[in-house]
């Protein structure tokens, strides 16, 4: 309560005065002083509006931790410089905090339900346990802060900064997670989730891949986040693309190696993310996982199809992840999406000599680009890129609606 009279009011002004000379003068050991006038404050109910001057509360010695557990449910304290205090324990329930200087300050198991700390330089803060259900977080500098065990749910973090915070057992449902970069966040994947929580397209942006255990926490479709990387990735018009071919270590000038260089080459000057096989699979891998590896993280396989990759026991195997990852696609959306883009180098593939080769249907179903004589006829190669970057768009190549011929009459008409 507001002091009442004149006399109040005259003391009211005497200990704020108290506290802010106090504050000039730490070095002149006048801290007493100021720890006198915010328990008098607190005490008379007046602390409210005391706040409302900005005291700085900084913790400058082991006194300070007089505000451990205090009670200041409704305090106006915007824009106060807390920076380093002690406020563990503290009801902070229903505060304001706007834009308020909290950077290092110790907030473990404070209660903040309902506070406001939009704007707020929590940075390297210490809300471990902290209850921040309701909260306004807004825009808020959370930078490497500690939020393991924290409650979140029903909190606004739109806007927010979270680089480096550390959010393992942390509590969200129903958290409005949008505007926001969550690639620099420790513990998402071991966060604990009440119910879905709101995350946007921008969020899935400007993060890029996440956990999945952390967007199905969230609530996100599974479809959704079956696609998320192609959709959130750089070249959004593009999907990804590994370059699937059979290596010669022996002889670099071999065609299948210059093929294949130069299909790459291609594809990165348009703007395509790919790799070749050789450049992402390091010696001593295990075969096995590093095709799995290769074949989950990109969306397309541009196989160069000749005789020496179709008898390649390694090319095999990537064709058989890839076909199966087709086949994995299907059962969740119920329909299939090609993955294989076969380039016929040579004609092997529609030969006798191919035609007990155990994925050889698969490949002629899917109308293979021909680069037969890639070698001597260079504007065959380029219109067989043309066709591969076509198949490469995330729209499929298809042409743009043609513009309607007949336009609605005007209402004076």
């Amino acid at each position: 309560m507001p002091p009442q009279n004149d006399e109040e009011r005259a003391e009211l002004d005497r200990l704020i005065t108290q506290m802010r000379e106090g504050k000039r003068d730490f070095e002149n050991e006048k801290n007493d002083e100021v720890v006198q006038a915010i328990t008098l404050l607190r005490e008379r109910g007046w602390f409210t509006d005391g706040a409302q001057y900005r005291a700085e509360l900084r913790r400058a010695e082991k006194r300070w931790t007089d505000l451990i557990g205090a009670d200041l449910r409704w305090t106006d304290l915007r824009g106060a410089n807390l920076g380093n205090a002690d406020l563990s324990g503290t009801n902070l329930s229903d505060a304001h905090l706007i834009r308020a200087h909290l950077s290092g300050a110790h907030l473990s198991s404070a209660d903040l339900r309902w506070a406001d700390l939009s704007e707020a330089d929590l940075q390297e803060a210490d809300l471990s346990e902290a209850d921040l259900r309701m909260a306004d977080l807004s825009g808020a500098d959370l930078n490497g802060a500690h939020l393991s065990g924290a409650h979140l749910s029903g909190a606004d973090l739109s806007g927010a900064h979270l680089n480096g915070a550390h959010l393992q057992g942390a509590t969200i449902g129903g958290t409005i997670l949008t505007d926001m970069d969550l690639s620099g966040c420790i513990g998402l994947e071991k966060m604990n989730h009440l119910r879905p929580s709101y995350i946007d397209y921008t969020t899935f942006y400007k993060s890029g891949p996440l956990s999945e255990a952390f967007l199905k926490g969230c609530g996100v479709p599974e479809n959704l986040i079956t696609f998320l990387p192609s959709l959130v990735s750089k070249g959004i018009e593009l999907f990804s693309t590994f370059i699937s071919y059979s290596y010669d270590s022996r002889n670099p000038n071999d065609p299948g190696n210059i093929f294949a260089q130069k299909v790459h080459d291609w594809l990165q000057k348009q703007g395509v993310r790919c790799w070749l096989d050789k450049h992402q699979v390091n010696a001593g891998d295990f075969v096995l996982e590093s095709i799995d590896e290769g074949i989950k993280v990109w969306d397309k396989l541009v196989f160069c199809c000749n005789e020496r990759a179709m008898n390649s026991e390694w090319v095999r195997k990537e064709l058989r992840r890839a076909i199966e990852k087709e086949n994995e696609t299907e059962k969740k959306l119920g329909k299939r999406l090609p993955i294989i883009i076969p380039l016929n180098m040579d004609d092997y593939l529609f030969s006798e000599a191919c035609k007990k080769h155990p994925y050889r249907l698969e490949l002629v179903e899917r109308n293979a680009v021909d680069f037969v004589d890639w070698e001597v006829d260079e504007d065959k190669f380029q219109h067989g890129m043309e066709l591969v970057l076509r198949a490469l768009r995330l729209d499929g190549g298809k042409p743009p609606a043609p513009e309607p011929k007949i336009f609605p009459l005007d209402d004076d008409n």
